[in-house]
């Protein structure tokens, strides 16, 4: 199980074992890892994040799609936010 999990972020570690954020939470406080940083600097240079702030993407958002949801750089600089009262419409 450990070596699936190698490596990927809260997030991808919950999808690939099917549970909660709550579940991987009291996972990690029993196994004694709540104290292990997860930090990964960004590494996007500074003509890609000019790109980014061009196309009305923050810091964050770049942040969240790179390194949380694994987007590649190409994509997360350039794929447009989507405004949050119209989020409902790209949900299954």
């Amino acid at each position: 199980m450990a070596l699936k999990a190698e490596g990927k972020t809260d997030m991808q570690v919950a999808r690939l074992f099917y549970v909660g954020h709550n579940s991987l939470y009291k996972l990690k406080k029993e196994h004694g890892l709540l104290g292990v940083s997860s930090y990964k600097p960004l590494n996007v240079t500074d003509e890609q994040l000019k790109i980014a702030v061009s196309n009305g993407i923050d810091k964050n958002t770049l942040r969240l799609r790179i390194i949380h949801h694994g987007w590649d750089v190409e994509s997360a600089i350039t794929t447009p936010k989507i405004p949050a009262n119209e989020r409902w419409r790209y949900k299954n």
